[in-house]
């Protein structure tokens, strides 16, 4: 379902709005540095989506909790567009657009190769064989 597919992304960008605003919050009145805003950004982010996708496997036969628990994960990346992704705005402000649409490439070229990569791994016996030899 297209719905179910976007929801995680669409709280996520409605999550944006309130965490950038909180980050220059704490910049602004010199609450925080702006290198601590965005390691306590990053930090929040990846270990709060870690830590919520290792509940995944315990509900991934129901599919009302799997959702939230996906929802949850993927919205906490929302601290993410106030920390590591405007390094680009501050590294080369004339390129910017042109770094981070690099990023994005080398991002979903990955993404793409590793898809190859399990698929042909998966569907090959004798790279399944001897995957379970090596994993189990």
């Amino acid at each position: 379902n297209g719905f179910l597919s976007e929801a995680p992304y669409y709280i996520m960008w409605l999550l944006v709005f309130p965490t950038c605003w909180l980050a220059d919050y704490l910049q602004k009145n010199r609450i925080l540095s702006k290198s601590v805003v965005r390691k306590l950004s990053t930090t929040l982010s990846m270990s709060a989506s870690c830590l919520i996708m290792l509940l995944v496997g315990f509900f991934a036969n129901d599919i009302i909790p799997f959702m939230v628990i996906l929802i949850l994960a993927i919205a906490f990346h929302a601290f993410l567009y106030s920390s590591y992704i405007i390094t680009p705005l501050e590294l080369a402000p004339n390129f910017a657009g042109i770094l981070y649409a690099l990023t994005i490439a080398a991002d979903n070229l990955a993404g793409t190769l590793a898809s190859i990569v399990t698929g042909w791994t998966v569907h090959n016996p004798v790279r399944f064989k001897l995957k379970l030899h090596i994993y189990y």
